[in-house]
């Protein structure tokens, strides 16, 4: 198993301190859980959002017939976000 980064791990400490603090049932405690889930899988999906929402961009943006195709502006695009999140320390090297 890889190593998380920084922020994952600050991600996962925050999580247990929420569900150490959580009653162990009923419906807050249910609460506490999915959104601790919930915030979990948020974060896990950060490169997939920001690559839809370049889509969505790039189709409304661009015109059909621009020079550069769509496909390889998306290419571009989920190259960017790939490096972004690796220098900003998001994501591992063998994450990317």
């Amino acid at each position: 198993m890889q190593q998380p980064t920084r922020l994952e791990a600050r991600i996962d400490r925050r999580a247990r301190r929420i569900l150490a603090g959580a009653p162990s049932a009923g419906l807050r405690g249910f609460a506490v859980e999915c959104a601790v889930f919930l915030a979990k899988q948020a974060w896990a999906c950060v490169f997939g959002a920001l690559l839809l929402l370049a889509i969505v961009l790039v189709r409304t943006l661009i015109p059909a017939d621009a020079g550069l195709s769509r496909n390889d502006v998306l290419t571009v695009v989920a190259l960017a976000i790939q490096a972004g999140m690796l220098l900003a320390g998001l994501e591992s090297g063998r994450e990317v």
